[in-house]
């Protein structure tokens, strides 16, 4: 029985040490029990390990919070009714050690708190970020949509035909190298856009200037090969002009830029610089030229 009692008595005082840890790294012990914990340190590393996973984790509390530190009067004062109000031993200090406790769990709840907290409101947050990134791929894809329904409405809903340096059969070859020399028609380019309704544009590039008392004119041709104005026009020094055309193009076979008088003509002339089919979109997008 003498053999088996200091057993219990150690494994007892190893408790107390273990207790004391968590308020020697706080340094709210005093002097004694701060001497009674230096003195384990020194004798068993498993003390020290303990001790410096309290100062890793007091460590940590200290960068996410802010402690107010009493000052050293006030904790003079403090330690000073401690020492006064002690009545156990040195060796029995385990009825202070559950308020240094205390402590410690106190802070640590509200590191988890917050630590929850904050987690939370990220988690908020990436949902709302989340649901943005939706909202604005679903609206890209109406654009989307909108966009392709448009491009396909207006290519159901107008007719697009080019115009190139072309000539009637009945104008001789020479005549036609000349006029191409002399305003440029070898490299001009036409295109003519018809809606369904009739209305038509031409837009050319690629014409030269004409002199002074000359005009571009549009013609039309019905089937009969009968020709009827459709509109009169010049180009800048880019060669580009956007003419509305007059005159509905339903009945009409081909389309044609002459060089004229600024007198006036009634049947185009034989410097015909842009010569083209006419299509006409019907209603629903058909050739309705056929």
């Amino acid at each position: 029985m003498a053999d088996e009692s200091p057993e219990p008595q150690a494994d007892a005082a190893d408790d107390e040490i273990a207790e004391l840890l968590p308020a020697y790294a706080l340094g709210a012990l005093d002097a004694a029990d701060a001497l009674v914990v230096e003195r384990a340190l020194d004798r068993e590393p498993r003390y020290r390990e303990m001790l410096e996973q309290h100062l890793e984790s007091i460590g940590a509390l200290a960068a996410s919070h802010t402690f107010a530190v009493p000052s050293a009067e006030v904790r003079e004062r403090i330690m000073g009714r401690v020492r006064g109000s002690e009545a156990a031993p040195v060796v029995r200090p385990a009825p202070r050690v559950p308020f240094a406790l205390l402590g410690v769990a106190a802070a640590l709840a509200v590191a988890v708190m917050g630590l929850g907290a904050f987690s939370t409101v990220q988690q908020q947050r990436v949902v709302q970020l989340q649901d943005e990134v939706e909202v604005m791929t679903a609206e890209a894809e109406g654009a989307r949509d909108d966009l392709m329904g448009l491009t396909d409405h207006v290519a159901d809903s107008v007719a697009m035909t080019a115009l190139t340096p072309a000539q009637p059969v009945a104008q001789a070859e020479e005549a036609s190298k000349e006029r191409e020399v002399r305003y440029g028609a070898r490299h001009a380019q036409g295109i003519l856009i018809t809606r369904p309704d009739g209305q038509s544009m031409l837009v050319v590039r690629g014409l030269s200037a004409l002199e002074p008392g000359f005009i571009y004119r549009a013609w039309w041709w019905d089937e009969a090969h009968q020709t009827k104005s459709a509109a009169v026009f010049t180009v800048g020094e880019d060669g580009y002009a956007w003419v509305q055309l007059i005159g509905h193009a339903g009945g009409m076979s081909r389309l044609g830029v002459s060089v004229e008088s600024e007198m006036g003509a009634v049947e185009p002339g034989p410097q015909i610089v842009l010569h083209g089919h006419v299509h006409v979109v019907g209603p629903k997008g058909e050739d309705s030229t056929e």
